[in-house]
């Protein structure tokens, strides 16, 4: 039941690490936005959010994909670890460096 559940976790972290990414140049450009209009008020922007020239960033691998290779990555520290804290542990440490490597 627990190896359900990790597969189910890795599936979801999956998701949200594919929409993170999907979505980074877009939530960028608003933050910009707001922190421009936040510094300099009396002065609009000359700009907008939606017609900034970050794009989103163009991934060979659709989110189904990533979703099953975290789910396979988390059933993978379930079943090499006895203890089911160090399966976390490692399931987590993959997670928080995956991202910033690829």
């Amino acid at each position: 039941m627990i190896g359900i559940a990790f597969v189910f976790a890795g599936w979801l972290i999956g998701r949200v690490i594919y929409g993170y990414v999907h979505h980074f140049a877009f939530r960028l450009s608003q933050e910009i936005h707001a922190a421009y209009i936040e510094i300099y008020p009396e002065n609009p922007p000359h700009f907008a959010p939606e017609k900034s020239i970050l794009t989103p960033m163009k991934t060979k691998i659709s989110q189904p994909y990533y979703c099953l290779f975290f789910a396979l990555l988390f059933a993978l520290c379930y079943w090499l670890n006895e203890d089911i804290f160090t399966a976390i542990c490692w399931a987590c440490f993959v997670v928080y460096y995956s991202p910033s490597r690829w």
